[in-house]
């Protein structure tokens, strides 16, 4: 794949940087950006909104919700609202991973 003069030569960023805009243009380095932008988006944003409705709806347990100025209810309102969310916005977004997986394949 490369020369055996780059195979001999210390590795430096610097370099490399510069072979690839030499090799490719230097919208080389944003090569399938797009298609991750494409996906963490809307991972994102159904994230931060389950996020958001998952808290509320814990809030409404009375056990958590009487409880909320102590820091372990307040952790466990944190740790599985973040827990279902996450499992949420993957779920969500599983065909954009799918789509994403393939192309970079």
């Amino acid at each position: 794949m490369h020369s055996e003069g780059a195979l001999l030569s210390r590795p430096c960023i610097w370099n490399e940087a510069r072979r690839v805009v030499n090799e490719e243009c230097f919208r080389a380095f944003w090569k399938g950006n797009m298609v991750t932008i494409s996906h963490r988006l809307p991972y994102t944003a159904v994230n931060f909104n389950a996020y958001k409705q998952y808290k509320k709806l814990l809030k409404s347990i009375p056990s958590i919700g009487n409880n909320s100025g102590t820091a372990g209810a307040d952790a466990c309102l944190h740790f599985v609202g973040g827990g279902m969310s996450g499992i949420t916005a993957a779920t969500a977004t599983y065909p954009l991973d799918l789509i994403r997986t393939r192309l970079a394949a």
